[in-house]
């Protein structure tokens, strides 16, 4: 298994799904208009919160595909085609 960054900082879940690897999730807070890096060119953004609404901004390299999970596991089983980005 990766790191997954500070022992400090990192909180053991249950997966966030049946398909969630190894059954560890890193959990972070963030407040509006924070931001979390992945790897070096990856950065998820908290643009807004309403309710129980959350709106993310990701800025990724246009070779990385980014989906909403639901929309990920139609395309890995077949289901749907991934679009190439533009």
């Amino acid at each position: 298994m990766g790191r997954l960054g500070n022992p400090s900082t990192r909180t053991a879940s249950p997966p966030a799904s049946p398909e969630a690897k190894e059954g560890v999730v890193l959990v972070l807070s963030r407040k509006p208009n924070q931001s979390i890096m992945i790897g070096n060119d990856i950065r998820i953004l908290v643009v807004e919160l309403d309710g129980d609404h959350v709106k993310l901004g990701i800025e990724a390299p246009r070779d990385v595909p980014v989906h909403r999970f639901e929309v990920f596991t139609e395309i890995r089983s077949g289901e749907l085609q991934e679009t190439p980005p533009q």
